[in-house]
């Protein structure tokens, strides 16, 4: 599915989220997540998960990088 442009179909809203774990085995995760909140907005449903891009940390929480790119046509 990740994989399938055809995700982004109908997709007029998104919410973009950084997060980061701590205290894994290797150190700190992060990862920028990106949200279809068009059913949220159009009051037909919950919001769906688009992608979840991990970035190493020196990139620092940026959408920059993460993928987001691929949301814009």
């Amino acid at each position: 599915m990740i994989n399938d442009p055809a995700r982004f179909d109908g997709v007029s809203v998104i919410g973009v989220d950084e997060h980061v774990w701590r205290h894994t085995r290797r150190g700190d995760k992060y990862v920028t997540v990106i949200i279809d909140l068009t059913p949220i907005r159009e009051g037909t449903g919950s919001a769906r998960l688009l992608d979840m891009v991990e970035y190493p940390l020196y990139w620092g929480p940026s959408i920059v990088g993460s993928g987001a790119g691929r949301l814009i046509r």
